[in-house]
């Protein structure tokens, strides 16, 4: 018994990394998917181009980006899109705790 809960458990552990880009695949195209940790599906999900503020509840990111378009999807460390942002990169998992605001440019 206890080698099938220490297997359930390695198991749990290796996927958690992963959830976010399987639970990404059922994004529509152009959405910013946030999670307050990895696993299972999105907490948030951000769309359209007015700012969105984030509240720095979500620590784990992802662009699901259309084919054959370039989104382009900036945090910034401020609310109401002030301040330092970052463009996120396309079709990857990003993590970043310290986002307070959300805007999507094209």
């Amino acid at each position: 018994m206890r080698r099938l809960i220490f297997i359930l458990g390695a198991a749990v552990a290796l996927a958690a990394p992963m959830a976010p880009a399987a639970s990404a695949g059922t994004a529509a195209q152009g959405d910013l998917y946030a999670w307050k940790r990895p696993g299972g599906a999105p907490d948030k999900v951000f769309s359209g181009f007015d700012c969105q503020n984030a509240d720095y509840r979500y620590h784990h990111w992802r662009v699901v980006d259309p084919q054959g378009a370039h989104v382009v999807w900036v945090v910034f460390n401020e609310p109401d899109c002030e301040g330092q942002g970052r463009v996120l990169p396309r079709e990857t998992d990003v993590a970043n705790s310290r986002v307070g605001s959300v805007q999507r440019f094209n």
